[in-house]
């Protein structure tokens, strides 16, 4: 079975490094620790071998190597925040999950979504302040003088 073999990173100056899982080298090549030119060794074997007959370092959108869409998404959840604050934040909430799944730089996404959940959260307060002062019977009979009185058939 593939998961349990276990692997050693091959250095000229620094030897044989510890053991490390199929998994752990996907993380070591997703933070850009290692790359297809990196020589690596399966414990009990005796050839080597380059890191990319492992793994495609083909720099392919989803494995790290592309922050541009996620960053987009941000920049599009900053810009909404002006306008339509509720949609910024919708926004801000599927950039974050695909930077996590994609492992990216979420900073800008989770800069959005801040922002957006505050002001969405402003909104809502305002609102219900404005509704809540304008049907109360306090002397804030706004609509009432405005609108003459209307009888429901």
């Amino acid at each position: 079975m593939n998961g349990d073999r276990k692997y050693r990173i091959i250095d000229g100056i620094k030897g044989e490094s510890m053991l490390y899982s199929l998994e752990q080298l996907e993380h070591l090549k997703n933070n850009k620790m290692i790359n297809a030119d990196t020589i690596i060794k399966e414990e009990g074997e005796e050839h080597t071998f380059p890191a990319g007959a492992l793994f495609d370092f083909d720099g392919s959108p989803g494995e790290g190597a592309n922050d541009t869409d996620i960053n987009m998404l941000g920049i599009v959840s900053l810009v909404l925040i002006f306008f339509f604050p509720l949609a910024g934040l919708i926004t801000s909430i599927i950039g974050l999950n695909l930077a996590n799944k994609r492992r990216q730089n979420r900073n800008l996404i989770l800069t959005a979504l801040i922002i957006n959940a505050i002001l969405v959260f402003l909104q809502i307060v305002f609102l219900g302040l404005f509704f809540g002062l304008a049907n109360a019977d306090f002397g804030f009979n706004l609509f009432k003088d405005l609108a003459p009185r209307a009888k429901w058939i």
